[in-house]
């Protein structure tokens, strides 16, 4: 549908209106089609997020990270230590993120390896964890 691609008001409610159509007339599933309905009608509310120029507008990559950290947020009760832990462990959690392999099926779309490597363009060990050791180690600088 676009609607992140979209840089102003005027064209989300030109794609909004033109994904609208495209539902009603090619979605053969009732259920899916509901949906798609629904999502276009609340285009007030993507307007909203237009007021403030500048920002950045949400992303499944973004989403999948954020569900992520909620889930193991939830599970750890959130913060109920001590602020350092809570920002050790968030620290944690990035460098874990950063340096996991990717599933199979990205691997061999373009033989990706990590973010890290996607950031980087280089690994330093082909095992992702003493890749994360080394790259996080400093070297012995401080």
């Amino acid at each position: 549908m676009g609607f992140i691609s979209c840089r102003n008001n005027c064209s989300i409610f030109t794609k909004i209106k033109a994904s609208k159509k495209w539902a009603q007339d090619n979605v053969p599933v009732e259920a899916a089609k509901e949906k798609l309905l629904e999502l276009c009608d609340k285009g007030n509310l993507f307007k909203i997020a237009y007021k403030f120029k500048g920002c950045h507008r949400t992303s499944n990559a973004l989403d999948r990270l954020m569900n992520y950290q909620d889930r193991i947020l939830y599970g750890m009760k959130y913060f109920h230590r001590t602020i350092e832990s809570a920002k050790l462990y968030s620290r944690a959690m990035a460098l874990l993120w950063n340096f996991h392999p990717y599933s199979s099926r990205l691997k061999y779309k373009g033989n990706r390896i990590s973010p890290f490597a996607d950031l980087n363009g280089f690994i330093y060990h082909e095992n992702w964890l003493h890749n994360m050791l080394v790259a996080s180690s400093l070297g012995g600088f401080r």
